[in-house]
């Protein structure tokens, strides 16, 4: 399975992001909030199906503040703020590999925790931080591993 990851579009959904979510064969689209007006979900929904969580700066929002899935074997907690999503992380027990992903920080990263746990910010497609590019990231789930992400400038 592969995931587009997005983050922080603000308002704004710049075509390369469609472009690429399309041509990368995405399976489903999770975007850490911060959205801007929910059309931006629309469009991300022509290119699969899309689960988001509301930011600070969506507002007023029915969004949840934090979603929890299980795709291909694979926890994933998804939140805007890191420390809403370090929170939920930590309550969640299972022994299952884990994947959380963030927005809000503006800057792609991936970091692992430990063996099982990982935490991805894809970045804003558009408005980066400390220097970096405008990106996005794809992640591939296969039977309870990450084999795969990247990060993709757009």
């Amino acid at each position: 399975m592969r995931l587009g990851i997005i983050s922080d579009t603000h308002g704004f959904l710049p075509d390369r992001v469609l472009d690429t979510f399309h041509s990368e064969g995405v399976d489903q689209i999770l975007h850490a909030g911060d959205i801007g007006p929910l059309s931006i979900l629309a469009r991300l929904e022509a290119c699969a199906p899309v689960t988001a969580v509301q930011g600070n700066c969506d507002f007023p929002s029915h969004l949840n503040l934090t979603e929890r899935l299980k795709l291909e074997g694979v926890v994933i907690h998804l939140a805007h703020r890191p420390q809403v999503l370090e929170r939920a992380m930590r309550s969640d027990q299972t022994p299952d590999t884990m994947l959380g992903i963030h927005g809000h920080l503006h800057i792609p990263s991936y970091t692992t925790q430990s063996k099982n746990r990982f935490i991805l910010c894809p970045g804003s497609p558009t408005e980066p931080r400390n220097s970096s590019k405008p990106s996005i990231a794809l992640v591939e789930l296969q039977q309870g591993t990450i084999p795969s992400h990247e990060f993709i400038t757009v």
